[in-house]
């Protein structure tokens, strides 16, 4: 029950960045710390997130939120954030050598 609850929980807070950008996507960094947020202070020295602008579709926002929902609930349960001295770090990058930026 707790991890469909927790699940439900990740689907309401991609929900809620998707409505407040009226469904023209979500920022990855928001999205991040929204996902983040249950498990985590994200102005403490356990998270770090580095990386640039990044807009994610409606649809990529959905399957990235649940995806880091998960990861995060796993680090708790079984990672990094088991532990008091435990840390994440979370990174992205552009790839800008083709004709769009990925």
């Amino acid at each position: 029950l707790t991890a469909f609850r927790g699940r439900i929980q990740s689907l309401a807070v991609n929900q809620r960045l998707l409505v407040e950008s009226e469904w023209r996507g979500v920022g990855l960094r928001e999205l991040v710390l929204g996902q983040t947020a249950p498990f985590v202070e994200p102005a403490g020295s356990r998270l770090t997130i580095d990386g640039p602008a990044v807009r994610l579709t409606s649809s990529a926002a959905q399957a990235i939120g649940m995806a880091l929902h998960e990861l995060a609930s796993n680090a708790v349960s079984h990672g990094a954030l088991s532990v008091a001295e435990g840390r994440v770090a979370i990174a992205w990058s552009l790839d800008e050598t083709g004709t769009e930026p990925r």
